[in-house]
């Protein structure tokens, strides 16, 4: 699989770590592409990037926020990031006696337009998950997991409900069942 575009990366990374239970980080790139497509289809030109994120984390809780800005033709090396992104994303872990609950939402603004009409696209993607344990030689983990676009004249969304069970069967061996429906 090859790219139409080529490129480099300079970035500027810094982690801050206040206490034992928060980090901070961000980072701040510049980025230079050429591409032998068409530039709406491939990054092309010179662009900025960053996020700033923070991650705090107890014994049963953790919590990460991060906020980040990518320029349309912000290249990426080894990925297609076709689409600029300005937004935020929040994830969470919570152990609540022998019960995992884990989540997550991302939200950004989006060029979208640039191949749907109707002006810029929201999306927003999240999940939420609960998993734990049956017996002693069994797992559960069970949730969903939403995403989707929409501007003026375009909605989708996508949801996937599912479930998996665990089974140990012996040292060697165990039998894990999967139940996924999509709407």
């Amino acid at each position: 699989t090859g790219r139409s575009s080529s490129g480099s990366v300079l970035t500027l990374d810094l982690n801050y770590v206040p206490t034992q239970n928060l980090r901070i980080s961000s980072e701040f790139g510049v980025s230079t592409s050429n591409s032998t497509v068409d530039p709406v289809f491939d990054p092309t030109g010179t662009d900025f990037g960053g996020f700033i994120e923070g991650d705090y984390r107890k014994k049963d809780f953790s919590l990460r926020a991060k906020a980040f800005s990518y320029g349309p033709n912000f290249y990426s090396p080894g990925a297609y990031n076709l689409i600029d992104k300005r937004g935020v994303e929040l994830n969470s872990n919570w152990k609540v006696g022998n019960v995992n609950l884990s989540g997550g939402l991302t939200k950004y603004d989006s060029n979208l337009d640039n191949y749907f009409e109707g002006g810029r696209a929201s999306v927003l993607d999240y999940q939420l998950y609960a998993s734990g344990a049956i017996d002693k030689n069994s797992t559960i983990r069970a949730g969903m997991r939403s995403q989707g676009a929409s501007n003026s004249l375009y909605y989708d969304r996508d949801t996937t409900f599912d479930i998996t069970i665990n089974r140990r069967l012996s040292d060697k061996a165990n039998l894990v069942m999967n139940y996924a429906k999509n709407i």
